[in-house]
């Protein structure tokens, strides 16, 4: 069985980008995480050790959002190495795992909702 345990719009206000104004001035980031796996024990036993802790995941992405970076892929793929060594560590086994960095106002002519760099982990 697969559940979900999801992270919605965690915002940042982080120093990412190729721009060195973007790197000085910083700007808004939201990221979201989904990861799959079977928490049924852990429910039915209402026991955190049986589980991924939600917030262990949030502060693996404050962590990795502190730490500027040229491209927001590079933050993506070390938020999502950091959660799969969560899950080892804590022998729970991620079936799924995705990772969004989206930054809210690129230094770009355009109008949108941000630009964002999306990773899909799925251990096959």
């Amino acid at each position: 069985m697969l559940n979900r345990i999801e992270i919605s719009k965690l915002e940042t206000y982080s120093f990412h980008g190729c721009n060195p104004e973007e790197r000085k001035k910083g700007g808004p980031f939201t990221v979201d995480v989904e990861v799959d796996f079977n928490f049924m024990d852990s429910a039915k036993k209402d026991n955190l050790k049986l589980t991924l802790d939600y917030a262990q995941i949030t502060d693996i992405i404050k962590t990795e959002m502190s730490k500027p970076s040229k491209l927001i892929e590079s933050v993506n793929k070390r938020i999502l190495d950091n959660i799969i060594l969560l899950g080892k560590k804590t022998g729970i086994e991620i079936e799924r795992l995705l990772v969004r960095v989206n930054k809210i106002k690129p230094p770009l002519d355009i109008k949108s909702e941000g630009i964002s760099s999306v990773i899909i982990y799925k251990n096959i």
